[in-house]
């Protein structure tokens, strides 16, 4: 799919997802997009890794994502 923010979003850092002090995944952001993989977690985040769930939608909800 075409987006104009795609060049800017491809030459974004991928950065550390940190809960509590560690490491729980990976971030990728530009503008409204924001990409997130939770380490050792398939599709069901909440089951596999339940405190990062709850960390990334508590921010998500309060825009600090």
């Amino acid at each position: 799919m075409e987006w104009s923010g795609q060049k800017n979003y491809s030459a974004a850092p991928t950065v550390p997802f940190t809960v509590d002090g560690s490491e729980a995944g990976l971030q990728k952001k530009y503008g409204p997009l924001i990409f997130l993989k939770v380490h050792n977690a398939g599709h069901l985040v909440p089951m596999d890794q339940p405190e990062a769930a709850l960390d990334m939608i508590q921010r998500w909800l309060q825009g600090k994502l």
